[in-house]
Order: C-alpha cells, then sequence, then structure tokens
C-alpha cells in the first residue's frame, strides 16, 4: 500500500501501519491509540489527529458542548 510506505520511513512497525494507513485512506479524522511511540511518530500528519484516548475525550466533549 503507497500510503504505508512513507510510514515506515519515519519509523512506524509495519503492524502499526495496517492500523494508520486504513485510518488515512478512509479520511478518518481521528486516530485514538494508547501506544506513545506510534503516537510519537504519527502526530505530523496532517490529514488526521492522533492523540491519547483521555486526550480524544476531552477534544469530543468539548465538540458537543459547543
Amino acid at each position: 500500500m503507497a500510503v504505508a510506505e512513507p510510514l515506515v520511513a519515519d519509523g512506524v512497525h509495519t503492524f502499526d501501519t495496517q492500523h494508520v494507513a486504513p485510518a488515512l485512506v478512509g479520511k478518518a479524522e481521528l486516530f485514538i491509540t494508547t501506544d506513545d511511540r506510534l503516537l510519537k511518530r504519527v502526530r505530523h500528519l496532517r490529514d488526521i489527529k492522533v492523540l491519547f484516548p483521555a486526550d480524544a475525550l476531552a477534544l469530543l466533549e468539548n465538540w458537543y458542548e459547543h
């Protein structure tokens, strides 16, 4: 998958690209992970926001309240 190649080049494990790449292809707005190593490797992505669960919950609660 062409989307996975740049992720691997950024140091993302091949197994992890099987989760991140489909999220990118599917144009997900949010990717939630508890893997801090993965988060550090993909947080620079512009097309998707990558957050820990607690941060994602805070983001969604704020969105819901406004």
